[in-house]
């Protein structure tokens, strides 16, 4: 029986030159001997994260699958073909409020999304739109690029569209910056706050003082943004993002937020279905993507065993399915590994030789280190994990080893700052007796790549792409080892 095990160290990458010293072959000696013994390449990874790395891996990209949704409404002039987008349009011919619209901004793909659809919905052009801008990066780098993109949402778009606030994502999500959630709440019911007219100027210096953009703190932009009665409050997302605390904090300000607003009168909306406890009307059913990670392996006959930590458990599900909690089919199942599976050569022997699963996914993870000294112990105890895991693979099942993306992010270092960046690319070894170095090699391709190569080490027969591939003759002459 061909079987794949998959053995993942995310966050894990090829160090580049500006990171600081991580790596070495004392540090992973069984990792090390692997690389040099057996099948080795490098493949490409744009993204830094968990999520995005398993929606690579599933997928074969990031883009939510709403771009190409409103893409063709736009393109084709669709919108009216939506009873419920109908019912919308006509609902704010009638509004006495203005409407805010909160938005994801993560490129210009967006910008012209949100132009098509507030055109189509035809509102009067002496009636302002406010667009309150929300930052999901994570990445001091992305901040060159939003400058061009607020830029255009600001000159380059609807006379009646204007910038509201701007807001850092994880002033919603997490309960630990419940301040600057007041703050915000403050600032859109008063309409006062820190202003800032030159958005290039601000963006600058947040990037001077090294605050990711997801961690910005309210600011705004345009003067007049503030809520009133019959307000209307549209959410412009493409999936089923969590803003509960945002809704909550406008739909019922503390007392500590003094205003004049009947919050009975506001009116709220979204593009898709939220993950909120707050009843939203939405305009549009969820997607799925037609190409998932639970297709693919239906496609090749075969089930796979997820092992992660519970923290995670729920975003693979989500991804591995296709952005849906409603499996396709049963084809991916999970363990969870908090009480130290993943350690026991007793279980993970179990798990590895149980017939009853073809493809084993074990995720270990780097990216939550806070120094270098415990990334450094992370990876040497994964390391002897892998010299387990191994030893429980050979000369029976195919083992690779790789990550999912590579971490770029500042750690303490003794007592000092130091930059471990493994963005960029990551490692991948195949190790089977059946793939000699002799005959064969492994190319370069993607993270999506990788999800192929698995499959096709445990069903030779499926075309899927993959990174394993037969050396030519000539390849085979000049370079025998």
């Amino acid at each position: 029986m061909n079987k794949t095990v998959l053995f993942l160290i995310n966050g894990l990458g090829i160090e580049k030159a500006d990171s600081c010293n991580v790596y070495n072959e004392q540090l992973m000696p069984n990792m090390d001997q692997l690389m040099n013994e057996h099948l080795f390449t490098s493949i490409a990874t744009d993204t830094r994260d968990y999520n995005s790395g398993y929606q690579i891996f599933s997928m074969g990209n990031t883009d939510p699958l709403g771009y190409s949704f409103l893409e063709n409404l736009i393109e084709e002039n669709k919108f009216g073909e939506s009873p419920n987008f109908n019912t919308f349009k006509n609902s704010l011919h009638s509004l006495d409020g203005t409407i805010h619209v909160f938005c994801l901004l993560d490129n210009e793909r967006v910008v012209e999304h949100l132009k098509g659809f507030i055109r189509a919905l035809e509102i009067d052009p002496n009636k302002k739109v406010f667009v309150h801008v929300v930052f999901p990066q994570k990445s001091l780098d992305d901040y060159k690029r939003l400058i061009k993109v607020l830029n255009k949402l600001n000159y380059d778009s609807l006379t009646q569209i204007k910038i509201g606030m701007i807001f850092g994502l994880g002033i919603i999500e997490q309960p630990e910056k419940s301040n600057e959630l007041l703050d915000l709440g403050r600032m859109f019911f008063r309409g006062t706050g820190e202003r800032w007219n030159e958005l290039d100027k601000k963006l600058e210096t947040l990037w001077g003082m090294k605050i990711v953009p997801r961690e910005v703190k309210g600011f705004c932009v345009t003067e007049g943004f503030s809520l009133h009665d019959n307000d209307m409050i549209f959410i412009f997302n493409y999936e089923g993002i969590v803003c509960d605390r945002l809704l909550q904090l406008i739909s019922n300000p503390p007392m500590s937020i003094t205003h004049s607003v009947n919050t009975q009168t506001l009116r709220f909306q979204s593009l898709f279905p939220l993950r909120t406890t707050m009843q939203i009307p939405y305009l549009y059913e969820p997607l799925s993507s037609e190409t998932s990670m639970a297709k693919a392996l239906e496609q090749a006959g075969l089930t796979a065993l997820v092992l992660a930590d519970q923290e995670n458990i729920n975003l693979i599900y989500y991804m591995a399915n296709g952005l849906t909690m409603k499996a396709p089919n049963d084809k991916v199942k999970f363990a969870v590994t908090d009480n130290g599976i993943l350690f026991s050569q007793e279980k993970m022997s179990a798990i590895i030789n149980d017939p009853n699963y073809q493809v084993i996914v074990i995720n270990h993870r780097i990216d939550q280190a806070t120094s270098v000294e415990e990334l450094q112990a992370k990876l040497s105890q994964i390391d002897q994990n892998l010299a387990m895991v191994k030893g429980l693979c050979w000369e029976k099942y195919t083992l690779i080893v790789s990550s999912l993306f590579g971490i770029k992010k500042e750690l303490s270092l003794g007592n000092r700052i130091g930059l471990v960046n493994f963005s960029g690319s990551v490692p991948v070894i195949l190790v089977d007796k059946r793939y000699d170095k002799s005959l064969y090699k492994l190319s370069f391709g993607s993270i999506y790549t990788l999800l192929g190569t698995s499959i096709r080490c445990a069903n030779p027969e499926m075309k899927f792409p993959t990174l394993l591939k037969k050396k030519d003759f000539l390849t085979r002459l000049l370079f025998k080892k």
